[in-house]
């Protein structure tokens, strides 16, 4: 009886947070047997304690995340990546008699030391997010409401978005290889266009972002005014269809569709939990489930992590720390690309690249399309000064967009954002990510520009 009455004065539901470590521990441990097995070898965990620890602490802040009342599902987002990109692949890298090249390439002290430094990162977020949550409780309750009159500026802006957008999607549409590139059914082949990468990045920019924001402003206005149900139904199923997860890269459908199922998510606990439950055999057991060049469908199988080019992130970061150590990137290089991305490289010739292709320059590889994850991305520019911050940033930030998503309207069209491009930022590159972020932000602040409730 005490103890229930512990948990209703308190933000975490307790009993809540012993039962989801317990199911993520429990798929972890499945994910970890069933790949052992597959490497047909004996392994005794136990000689990889900070391997382990890395998935212990994901496990627990995932489960920690998840069972406040208020439920922090961005920053629940952020340990799913590190329990599955980093925990779960970091030890199968090691364990792997066969990994995937890239960690071929990797020295065992290079792997050993990612995991290190993967663990100094977490704790660092870790601590971030709890100091962050202890000094503001949860904003939910002094949600500021829109005037009469802001609803109705508002709703202009969102008419004048679209009709510019409609007037704008021929021309966006034709540029980028007209209605073959709208169907397409693979993602890599003949190209459809004649443009640069920085030229494709920008119209998918303008194809993408206008509906995606116009229909979250419409969500959130639907809650306190009258429903414009015949547009948020067009804007859906247009977003839905661009989403086409055969033909996009993974970032662009996760950027489409996660803000709108979070959306959905909303006070539903359950389901949350079901939700994010769910994404680590969604991904084990989806990987290679369509032939990118073909478009065929594969069988469904259990795939290994440490075998799969899109778990390539861990051993990213260890190549990444040797290089870095060995000095071939100067302190905040790689930063002033992703800050500086408008600057063409016709003017700027030593503009730095992706980090990623930086790296797959380095190591002398044909293929160049390889992830740089947030923690190679800080490391990079500043090594364990820039992992440290980068940290802290990220664990006080995405706790202040979680606590304030609904607090008015700018907040939560800024964490949607957020939502929609934490997969790109936490991956990689950081590059290809700024110009849909900063792009995002402009519609954001026009929207909810001269309005009498503001936010950050």
């Amino acid at each position: 009886m005490n103890v229930k009455i512990f948990e209703e004065k308190s933000e975490i539901l307790y009993s809540h947070l012993i039962i989801l470590n317990l199911f993520f521990g429990y798929i972890s441990a499945f994910i970890v047997y069933e790949s052992i097995t597959f490497f047909g070898s004996q392994i005794n965990l136990l000689n990889f304690p900070i391997q382990i620890a890395n998935i212990v602490l994901s496990v627990f802040f995932l489960s920690l995340s998840l069972a406040f009342r208020d439920q922090k599902k961005t920053m629940a987002l952020f340990w799913i990546f590190q329990l599955i990109f980093f925990g779960l692949t970091g030890l199968l890298n090691i364990l792997d008699p066969d990994p995937y090249y890239l960690t071929q390439i990797a020295s065992f002290s290079d792997l050993q030391k990612a995991s290190l430094y993967t663990l100094f990162g977490q704790i660092f977020v870790a601590g971030a997010q709890l100091y962050f949550i202890a000094k503001k409780k949860s904003s939910g309750a002094n949600e500021q409401q829109l005037s009469w009159s802001d609803y109705q500026k508002v709703k202009r802006k969102i008419l004048y978005i679209l009709l510019l957008y409609i007037l704008l999607l021929p021309i966006v549409i034709n540029s980028l290889g007209g209605v073959a590139f709208l169907l397409r059914r693979t993602r890599y082949g003949s190209d459809i266009s004649n443009l640069t990468i920085a030229s494709q990045a920008i119209f998918e920019s303008v194809l993408y972002v206008p509906p995606l924001i116009c229909l979250l402003t419409l969500f959130y206005l639907g809650k306190n005014f009258e429903k414009l149900r015949k547009t948020m139904f067009f804007l859906l199923v247009w977003i839905i269809f661009l989403s086409n997860p055969l033909a996009n890269a993974r970032q662009v459908t996760l950027f489409l569709l996660i803000p709108i199922v979070f959306y959905f998510l909303k006070d539903k606990r359950i389901a949350t939990n079901c939700f994010f439950l769910g994404i680590p055999l969604l991904l084990i057991y989806s990987a290679n489930l369509v032939d990118r060049f073909t478009g065929q469908l594969n069988p469904i199988k259990f795939n290994i992590l440490s075998r799969q080019g899109d778990f390539d992130s861990f051993a990213q970061f260890a190549n990444g720390i040797r290089l870095v150590d060995n000095d071939i990137f100067p302190y905040f290089q790689q930063i002033l690309g992703p800050v500086l991305f408008f600057v063409p490289r016709s003017v700027w010739n030593s503009k730095p690249r992706d980090t990623g292709v930086e790296i797959a320059n380095q190591l002398g590889l044909s293929f160049q399309n390889l992830s740089a994850p947030w923690i190679l991305e800080a490391y990079s520019n500043a090594k364990l000064v820039g992992l440290v911050v980068t940290s802290i940033l990220l664990g006080f930030y995405i706790s202040k967009f979680d606590l304030g998503s609904l607090h008015n309207l700018r907040s939560w069209l800024l964490g949607s954002v957020l939502v929609g491009v934490l997969f790109i930022v936490l991956r990689g590159s950081l590059l290809q990510a700024t110009g849909r972020v900063i792009f995002s932000f402009v519609i954001v602040f026009y929207i909810t520009n001269r309005l009498k409730n503001k936010s950050f």
